[in-house]
């Protein structure tokens, strides 16, 4: 955020920041051959997934929960994951032949969290037509897609999109709260937060502990969070049941 804010300035200095992602494991800058924070960030995703496909099913699910729901949140994981996988599988050195077909599951997966925001973690599907909040999404998207490819040669598409993605569900959490958008899910979105500033801003010491991972860590428990009863009493009831 702070370097999409401010373009001018100079990058961060760390051996181990590559486009926009501070990453244990990176040799000479530009490889990735052995274990790495994309490979283990794919390998939480995959726990991650399987967690949300079970958790709703469970009793402490919270009862409302829609089909939508049940799909669209093990989906935006899993693509989340295969995302790292494949830069993992590129030893995070994605080859110039590759970078159009990037750029498409990038700008798929941009609209896709963007939809998910929209409908499902906020009020506006019961306020404004849905061909209006399509629109609002086409156009968020495009402003996402075209600022972050902008930056891709300087390494910082991520980081713009780590920056427009948590303004944007922390202004729908806020002012236009939907089901899923509850005070737990809130609480606990605060630490991938933290953690994409360190990222940003403290690599040199992130990439020490695993790097990115923790980013995917703590921002898929805050999304699996959401299928829990919004209300914490309720939640304390179904644990004691």
């Amino acid at each position: 955020g702070y370097k999409f804010l401010q373009p001018e300035s100079e990058s961060v200095p760390c051996d181990f920041y590559k486009d926009g992602f501070c990453v244990t494991g990176l040799e000479n800058k530009v490889k990735c051959p052995g274990p790495n924070s994309h490979r283990w960030a794919w390998h939480e995703d995959i726990i991650f997934t399987i967690l949300s496909i079970v958790i709703p099913y469970t009793k402490f699910a919270d009862d409302n929960l829609s089909t939508a729901t049940k799909i669209a949140i093990p989906a935006i994981i899993f693509g989340h994951g295969v995302l790292h996988g494949w830069i993992s599988s590129k030893e995070c050195n994605i080859p110039t032949d590759l970078e159009k077909i990037g750029t498409v599951f990038y700008a798929t997966f941009v609209g896709v969290l963007t939809t998910i925001m929209f409908f499902l973690f906020s009020d506006l599907p019961e306020k404004r037509p849905t061909g209006a909040i399509l629109l609002e999404v086409a156009g968020i998207t495009a402003l996402i897609v075209l600022t972050s490819l902008d930056k891709i040669k300087d390494g910082d598409a991520i980081a713009v999109f780590f920056l427009v993605s948590q303004l944007l569900i922390g202004y729908l959490g806020a002012f236009h709260p939907g089901d899923l958008a509850t005070k737990i899910v809130g609480q606990t979105f605060i630490a991938p937060c933290i953690v994409s500033l360190l990222e940003f801003l403290k690599c040199d010491w992130l990439h020490k502990v695993g790097g990115h991972a923790w980013y995917d860590f703590f921002l898929h428990i805050s999304i699996i969070s959401s299928f829990l009863p919004a209300d914490v009493e309720g939640l304390k009831s179904k644990v004691a049941d």
